[in-house]
């Protein structure tokens, strides 16, 4: 059977008769508008965050498949057309058109968390990226996000146990500190404890004390020391001062808290 003609390329590679005629491909490596629009779309359809293009009153251009989930539709055809503030919790419009007119004005990856309801009347939060494009002939908002619903779920609970905490602390008539077994700072103190601000990280020795090194070495018993010793809740008598420098006689509690390995990490005085 006769072999194609066979020639060299300007660049000397071996080419049939049927490829000499060969569509320029551009820097990008792409050849026409058509095969750049399908690598977009394939790109934009297997990528796991919802995408939406957005005009400069919120009209939805543009979603993939992952964004009509989000917002509770069945095809991406369904979304289309809708202006997404209609889904925005009315806590949250405010936020998204000035983060829109910050878009539109050139600023991009425009970072913000929105609370949104969908479609099917699911309250959601949905964190998204905003970056100014060209699409059509038109500038618009090119809009990644994804749902952090159940994080936000998980934040609030997480808020409302340090709240919670934090009351029963402030409840106690007696000075609490939890401590750190390491270096003597003071991690938790409630107001009774007059502690001040702990940003400074205030050590107990230098609180109570009065000194620049832990009790124990200056041959008081240390509770910390006995307890990561022991391991085991004990009680000492100490000699402390108040912010005023007025010496008071204490007696103290102190009790381990423990890492998964069983050391001593924290205490609780």
């Amino acid at each position: 059977m006769p072999q194609p003609l066979r020639c060299k390329g300007k660049e000397g590679e071996i080419m049939s008769e049927k490829s000499k005629k060969r569509t320029p491909t551009s820097a990008k490596g792409y050849t026409t508008a058509p095969e750049r629009d399908e690598l977009f779309r394939l790109l934009v359809e297997n990528m796991l965050e919802g995408v939406v293009i957005v005009d400069w009153d919120t009209t939805i251009l543009f979603a993939n498949k992952v964004a009509a989930t989000l917002f509770g539709f069945d095809t991406v055809e369904e979304l289309v057309g809708h202006k997404s503030l209609e889904f925005v919790h009315p806590d949250s419009k405010d936020l998204l058109l000035s983060n829109l007119e910050t878009v539109k004005g050139g600023e991009n990856k425009v970072n913000n968390v929105y609370r949104l309801t969908t479609k099917k009347g699911k309250d959601a939060w949905f964190e998204t990226c905003g970056t100014k494009i060209d699409f059509k002939g038109h500038s618009a908002d090119l809009v990644t996000f994804n749902d952090i619903t159940e994080r936000k779920i998980m934040e609030e609970s997480i808020l409302q146990r340090n709240e919670f905490l934090n009351s029963v602390l402030e409840s106690l008539t007696h000075p609490f500190y939890v401590l750190d077994a390491n270096d003597y700072t003071i991690k938790i103190a409630n107001s009774v404890a007059e502690v001040g601000s702990l940003s400074k990280n205030p050590t107990c020795y230098a609180l109570t004390h009065k000194k620049n090194e832990p009790c124990h070495k200056t041959g008081e018993p240390c509770p910390i020391e006995v307890v990561k010793e022991t391991k085991k809740p004990t009680q000492v008598e100490h000699i402390h001062y108040d912010q005023d420098g007025r010496v008071k006689n204490v007696e103290i509690h102190a009790y381990p808290i423990f890492d998964k390995e069983q050391n001593v990490t924290q205490i609780i005085e």
